[in-house]
């Protein structure tokens, strides 16, 4: 399985915040704060709605009311509603497949083992928006195909 189970993660991920972009790039969210540690974001427009809820408590589950639906979110979680009403997403739910991977030097022959793994440390440069490299966009990019699976890295930039 390639990169399980956080590339199935992102890729999730990923699949909720598209379903939300029309309302996305269409209007401020409007905040509110039904209880300790929660937060509600509400992207809403004439054709488009999106909500993400969010419990900020490191601890405890809470219950969140929205638009007079109940919804369980897990400590330090958001769930994503991308039509205002069903959570297709949580960030503490992983759903995607998972495998058992198991570390194993490189090379069977003789000499193989313990020194075989090599490995680098080196600093990677931050983006300014003045770059040659920035690209531009209404909307938003797929990270793997922009990174090129290079870097798990993606810096967007708004203004």
């Amino acid at each position: 399985l390639p990169r399980e189970p956080k590339w199935g993660h992102l890729r999730d991920l990923h699949k909720a915040i598209k379903l939300c972009e029309p309302a996305l790039v269409s209007t401020y969210p409007t905040v509110t704060w039904p209880g300790k540690n929660l937060e509600v974001h509400e992207f809403n427009t004439k054709s488009a709605c999106a909500a993400f809820l969010a419990n900020y408590d490191p601890q405890s589950s809470a219950t969140v009311t929205f638009r007079n639906m109940q919804y369980e979110l897990p400590p330090w979680s958001v769930s994503i509603l991308p039509d205002c009403k069903n959570a297709v997403f949580n960030t503490a739910r992983i759903s995607s497949q998972s495998s058992q991977m198991k570390m194993a030097p490189l090379g069977t022959g003789a000499g193989a083992g313990a020194g075989a793994f090599s490995w680098q440390s080196y600093n990677e440069e931050t983006v300014s928006a003045d770059d040659s490299e920035t690209l531009a966009m209404d909307g938003l990019w797929e990270q793997i195909n922009v990174t090129r699976d290079a870097s798990d890295y993606l810096w967007y930039l708004t203004e």
